[in-house]
């Protein structure tokens, strides 16, 4: 994985706009990740003997902004929305370099020539820094400084700036945020332990035609090339789905894997037997706040990588359920009324799946596995010899709180959009959905994969199927809600 991406479009107040130059605003967003890396330690180290079996974090005496924050103006006659994929994708796909003399983040500030009022702000890092709840974490604390920076120069004064863009920083190695296996225990069964390492060390022809790896896309490590498409979600429509997912026992996590596990049940040849999918989880809820042992950590505010994941199996039985129901031809409307009653189902069972694995608390939990791995270069070239395991990975990162007050007593910065991507994982799902939410506003599902892995029809039908359901079931809550005809 080269870089994880949650990008945030901020809407700017006249009392930052009016009168004022571009240098004027590029150096108020400065300041504002400025005050945002002093904020959070994780930003402000680099990475030493990354190729080595036990990488460690290493000190920085200074940070040059001007390097990690670069600025671009898309003209008038230019595409604006062909030239934001092309520097998202450039984002996702380009390594982070000098690790050890800098940290693995930038940004990309972009805003159209004529419209000085909204600035998209790209922040890609490399997850070994941070989780993608941690990128979430990063744009709330920056709304936060951009309109404290607001009419209050004061603010901007007291940074430690060495020179023009070079931040001086303090010492971060007793506020780095802890490891969750420093703060909790990670409890493993001989069962559970000797289950999956039968799981990971199985030679590939005792897994049978009914495996549920994701036989039909193998990995390759070349060409490390990501692609993706974007779903957005009417805020309205966002309104009724929650109903409609509440009513079903069930919630969007949920729904976004049985809509994929449709469209690709239909999609894929009848070879393809079994499939498991991953749902990435947050343990952020299972950390102490302000330990004893870390007493400024705040797991909910910390930028860490605090994330564990867990599968759901498809087996034969539901494709063949699916694909017995799915009619061979007839109108969209045709297709959804003959799987609609199994659409929620599927996505009330991946719900109760999810529930039942976060009732057990840490127990059996993937990461506690993870002591025994000697060394991570030697375990991923390993997998990337074996099938890969999951046909898809749906995040999600929930709702950004994009609300904001002026510092001068104005509107203030507002985030009024927000996109969640993740470059190709050569041995993860064959598909990540990626979905992230604005409160009050929209929904962003992006639909990602590695090129030349995947055709890009099933890519293009999968995300139309998912977009096709997401606003027929908004709809349908509409309806149930009397709130259209």
């Amino acid at each position: 994985m080269c870089g994880t991406i949650v990008t945030c479009r901020y809407s700017l107040p006249p009392e930052l706009t009016s009168g004022a130059s571009p240098d004027a605003v590029e150096t108020v967003l400065r300041d504002a990740v400025a005050h945002t890396v002093l904020e959070h330690p994780i930003l402000q180290v680099s990475i030493l003997d990354e190729d080595s079996p036990a990488p460690s974090w290493g000190q920085l005496d200074s940070i040059d902004l001007s390097y990690h924050v670069r600025w671009d103006v898309v003209g008038q006659d230019a595409d604006y929305e062909a030239q934001f994929k092309r520097r998202s994708l450039w984002n996702m796909d380009t390594w982070f370099t000098d690790l050890e003399t800098r940290p693995g983040w930038r940004i990309w500030a972009l805003r159209r020539a004529e419209d000085f009022e909204a600035i998209d702000v790209i922040l890609a890092w490399n997850h070994a820094h941070f989780d993608g709840m941690g990128g979430k974490i990063f744009h709330e604390t920056l709304l936060g400084h951009l309109n404290r920076l607001i009419g209050n120069s004061d603010q901007s004064q007291k940074l430690p700036y060495l020179s023009p863009g070079v931040l001086q920083l303090p010492n971060p190695v007793e506020r780095l945020p802890p490891k969750g296996e420093e703060l909790v225990k990670y409890p493993v069964t001989p069962k559970y332990a000797i289950s999956s390492a039968w799981s990971e060390l199985r030679p590939p022809v005792l897994m049978g035609k009914k495996s549920h790896h994701a036989h039909w896309c193998p990995i390759r490590a070349e060409p490390f090339t990501s692609t993706y498409r974007t779903i957005l979600i009417a805020p309205d429509t966002v309104k009724n789905l929650l109903v409609a997912c509440r009513q079903h026992k069930t919630t969007i996590t949920g729904l976004i894997h049985a809509l994929t596990f449709v469209s690709l049940a239909v999609q894929l040849p009848k070879e393809v037997q079994a499939m498991t999918s991953l749902t990435a989880l947050d343990h952020r809820r299972f950390m102490p706040s302000h330990p004893a042992s870390h007493p400024w950590f705040d797991p909910h505010r910390s930028m860490s990588n605090i994330v564990s994941f867990m599968l759901h199996d498809y087996p034969t039985s539901l494709l063949d359920k699916i694909r017995s129901k799915a009619p061979a031809s007839g109108s969209e409307d045709d297709v959804i009324s003959g799987l609609e009653d199994f659409v929620w189902s599927d996505a009330a069972r991946v719900r109760r799946e999810l529930q039942a694995r976060l009732d057990a608390g840490l127990k059996n939990d993937v990461i506690g596995l993870l002591k025994l791995v000697r060394d991570w270069r030697v375990q991923m070239r390993d997998t990337a010899k074996r099938p890969r395991t999951a046909s898809w990975t749906v995040t999600n990162l929930g709702v950004i709180d994009g609300s904001g007050s002026g510092g001068s007593g104005g509107s203030g910065c507002r985030i009024t959009r927000s996109l969640f991507q993740i470059s190709s994982e050569i041995t993860g799902g064959a598909f990540n959905l990626s979905v992230v939410s604005v409160k009050g506003g929209e929904m962003a599902v992006d639909v990602g994969w590695q090129e030349c892995t995947i055709d890009v029809a099933i890519g293009d039908r999968l995300t139309s199927d998912v977009r096709l359901w997401l606003e027929h079931l908004g709809k349908g809550g509409e309806r149930e809600n009397g709130t259209s005809a």
